[in-house]
């Protein structure tokens, strides 16, 4: 038999209300510039409007490229080649995950800037690359159509680093996209409070945003799920890894839960709305699980706003 804690009703969470739950059952390398262990190391091309982002895959005091960091290069703020590179002295050698071809770049000036002759991708060709050292960025922001979301998302999932897309239309029919690498950081957010994601999955079962390990934070969007879907399925599936949510989300209609935390994954929400859903946040047996609640509102939804089922170790609920 199911244990549940169940929190019925309509939660409005800007007065404070303290609730907490814990129930048992050798490399090369290059000359580069020095800083600090929380950074990327990024390249800026002003007049070709180029950045490249370079993310160690150990951590250093000094950030100079090594053997299989992974890179990420921007043309006007949009991907256009994401892979490793290979270190030979002050020469990168750049290996797409796509079949786009390999590329090489010089760095010089004691790393602080970094030369490629020309890329070839997809889209064209850039040529004369003279990108200076410009440790401001943490990584790429991308600013899109809702047409280019899925493949904006997934060239950047696996590049550890720190990310923004920010999108300017509508998205509809939505299958979903997963997020499976800790060291990945995304937000997603519309350009303004009405923009929509609306995720359509009536073939199968499935989630709008799984997230595995790693980050996602959600801002000003609305997450809906298509009035077509009859199998059910989790708008947000935290597996492992944190999904917050933020003001202006509106996440409404999903079949199954509107969140759901499982091991070792997090849910925190300061803002935004969940409503419409059959359940709103859930947790089933989840080790290692966390929920907390600063703001926003739960409300509306068919059986649970939230419900906590067979709680295993570790397992915390926080509303404050």
């Amino acid at each position: 038999m199911k244990k549940m804690v169940k929190i019925l009703g309509f939660l409005t969470l800007a007065a404070l209300i303290g609730f907490s739950m814990g129930a048992c059952s050798s490399d090369s390398e290059s000359s580069g510039a020095a800083v600090s262990v929380d950074d990327d190391l990024v390249f800026t091309d002003d007049v070709n409007k180029v950045v490249i982002t370079i993310t160690r895959t150990d951590p250093r005091a000094i950030l100079t490229p090594r053997n299989n960091d992974y890179y990420v290069i921007t043309l006007d703020g949009n991907p256009v080649s994401t892979g490793t590179i290979m270190v030979n002295g002050n020469t990168l050698d750049f290996n797409p995950f796509s079949s786009q071809e390999s590329f090489s770049g010089t760095m010089l000036n004691s790393g602080k800037q970094l030369k490629i002759d020309s890329i070839l991708y997809e889209g064209g060709e850039i040529s004369n690359i003279d990108a200076a050292f410009d440790n401001a960025a943490l990584g790429p922001d991308f600013t899109i159509t809702g047409d280019k979301f899925d493949e904006t998302f997934k060239s950047i999932r696996n590049t550890p680093g720190t990310y923004t897309i920010t999108l300017t239309s509508n998205l509809t029919d939505y299958a979903g996209v997963s997020l499976n690498n800790a060291g990945v950081k995304i937000t997603v957010k519309g350009d303004r409070g009405e923009r929509k994601i609306i995720w359509k999955h009536s073939a199968q079962v499935g989630n709008l945003f799984t997230v595995i390990a790693g980050r996602l934070t959600l801002e000003d969007i609305i997450l809906e799920s298509d009035s077509g879907n009859t199998r059910e399925g989790t708008s947000l599936e935290a597996a492992g890894g944190t999904i917050e949510m933020k003001n202006g989300v509106i996440l409404s209609n999903s079949v199954g839960a509107g969140v759901n935390v499982g091991n070792n994954g997090a849910f925190i929400m300061s803002g935004g709305i969940i409503q419409n859903c059959k359940n709103g946040v859930t947790t089933t047996g989840a080790r290692g699980s966390s929920i907390t609640i600063s703001g926003g509102f739960i409300r509306s939804n068919t059986e649970q706003n939230i419900a906590l089922w067979n709680m295993s170790e570790n397992t915390t609920l926080n509303i404050t």
